[in-house]
């Protein structure tokens, strides 16, 4: 027998003790650690319960008759087990004799899997996390005790969460949630699928719209609706919609064995914490003197603006501002800011930029920051000498052709059909420049969001690199030819024309430099090791 087929075959021998209830503290505390230690056996415990309570689910559909009650003592659950039983299994039985209760020194947490939300704002947030709240961090399933302040997160699927400390929360799937105490509030957004947040009693299920629940210690529930439609349920043991109420904006409903009306005051309620603005650039002094020393050949700072322009710091044409782009920031920490809103548009240069299609090779370098999972471009290289064609299967685009694109792409296989990590940067090349296909590298990195991104792309001859943070992240081997063309940026947009597809930027975007030649990976780390906070 293999060491594999040892693991899982006593693994399943302590599954089988568990929902026997027959598991004592040792076993348990054993199960317990392996479960937080090993995806494959969260992945096989999974499993395992599912069959479980199908085949329980059969035996009392074709039963002849109902068998005895045979008492048995209390089932002993450790942490780690009780989280995915509430994702598998609900939260019935299982939770009817669990202390919720946060431990005063909780354990740090680690958490493994899917990314499934990123911090977007902390207020005086203290966790048991290892890792420091700041925005742009990546959160996967795990228990999260929230010891102070309030948490904005992002859910991989577009809503918006705030959980409010004391809480503690887990995060199981892109569209489920379990909170055994503490305050949440839930913003949907436009369009996307229903969310559930599961709590000890019951689950509340959004139909589209935002409300707030908050967990009492002894495990008792109450919703609240801001707006649109939420449905509150009972569940029984397998996690199954029992009793259920549908509550519509200003109901509230108390979920315990059964749904009444919550005495508690609309007033007392979590309100959805805003998103904050975008921080100053991390770009100072310090940045712009190693980019100059890596003399650009074009390069805008988005430090101010004249005549509806903004200037250069090279000898290169200034940027137009196209549309209601803000120049936002200050003290030498400015940006351009751009999204579908009050700020949308784009800048470009009237005219193309020469010299940056040869020989030498060619490197893009700019930060940007995300906030918004839209795919979005964030610049565009159309070829100035073309024009759009007259005749063919592009005849109908009135825009140039293009030759390079840096995007922030969404979810893998989204909009075009891509594979490529979740929320990852892309870059194309195409030449001769056109309308579809080209050469693509995307970032390793996913999840890019809520935070100042340095990102380096360079070009020689044979070799396309994509460098995050100052890392390379992405490389590919590829002979495309040089053609000499005149490149124009088009920054904040795919396209310049007002029809068309956009694929707006939303967020901000400072720094960016252009380069007749390729920048070294020692250069590309030496200038990210500039930017301060």
């Amino acid at each position: 027998m293999s060491s594999d087929e040892r693991k899982y075959q006593d693994l399943s021998r302590r599954l089988s003790r568990l929902v026997d209830g027959l598991l004592d503290e040792t076993e348990a505390a054993e199960l317990d650690q392996l479960l937080r230690d090993d995806p494959d056996a969260r992945t096989y415990y999974r499993e395992f319960v599912t069959t479980h309570l199908e085949l329980e689910e059969h035996f009392e559909m074709t039963a002849g008759a109902p068998v005895p009650f045979q008492p048995r003592r209390r089932p002993i659950i450790p942490l780690a087990i009780a989280a995915l039983l509430a994702g598998v299994l609900g939260l019935g039985i299982w939770f009817a004799n669990r202390d919720f209760s946060v431990p005063t020194e909780a354990p740090v947490a680690t958490v493994t899997g899917p990314v499934l939300g990123v911090t977007a704002r902390s207020e005086g947030v203290q966790w048991n996390l290892s890792a420091a709240p700041s925005p742009g961090l990546q959160l996967r399933t795990g228990p999260v005790e929230l010891k102070s302040g309030t948490l904005l997160i992002e859910l991989a699927a577009g809503q918006l969460l705030t959980v409010r400390a004391p809480a503690a929360f887990e995060l199981l799937t892109d569209t489920e949630m379990l909170l055994t105490k503490g305050e949440a509030a839930l913003e949907m957004a436009d369009g996307e699928d229903a969310y559930i947040i599961r709590v000890p009693s019951g689950a509340v299920v959004d139909l589209g719209t935002a409300f707030a629940v908050k967990v009492s210690d002894s495990g008792v529930a109450d919703v609240h609706v801001f707006e649109g439609l939420v449905n509150a349920t009972t569940t029984d043991s397998g996690g199954r919609t029992r009793a259920d109420r549908l509550l519509h904006e200003g109901d509230s409903v108390r979920i315990t064995d059964t749904l009444v009306d919550s005495p508690e005051a609309s007033e007392t309620f979590l309100r959805p914490l805003a998103q904050e603005a975008i921080p100053p650039s991390p770009a100072g002094n310090d940045y712009a003197e190693k980019v100059r020393g890596s003399e650009p050949a074009a390069w805008w700072r988005f430090e101010s603006t004249s005549d509806d322009t903004i200037p250069s710091e090279t000898a290169s044409a200034p940027l137009k501002i196209n549309g209601t782009p803000l120049v936002a920031g200050s003290g030498g920490r400015g940006f351009l800011l751009t999204d579908k809103g009050q700020h949308s548009g784009f800048v470009a240069p009237d005219a193309g930029i020469p010299e940056l299609d040869t020989e030498s090779g060619f490197t893009v370098e700019m930060l940007v920051h995300p906030t918004a999972k839209d795919y979005g471009s964030i610049v565009i290289f159309e070829n100035f000498d073309r024009e759009s064609p007259k005749t063919g299967p592009f005849s109908h685009v009135k825009h140039r052709p293009q030759q390079i694109a840096l995007e922030r792409m969404g979810r893998r296989g989204n909009h075009i059909g891509h594979i490529h990590p979740d929320f990852a940067i892309r870059a194309l090349t195409r030449t001769p420049a056109g309308y579809d296909g080209g050469v693509n590298v995307y970032s390793n990195e996913a999840y890019l969001l809520h935070r100042w991104i340095h990102i380096a792309f360079t070009r020689s001859g044979s070799e396309l690199r994509l460098y995050i943070d100052g890392r390379l992240s992405d490389e590919m081997t590829t002979e495309l030819p040089f053609l000499n063309a005149t490149l124009r940026p088009i920054i904040g947009r795919l396209q310049p024309l007002e029809k068309g597809e956009k694929r707006q930027w939303q967020g901000g975007i400072d720094e960016v430099a252009l380069y007749s030649r390729v920048l070294g990976a020692d250069e590309v780390r030496d200038h990210f090791g500039a930017l301060s906070e």
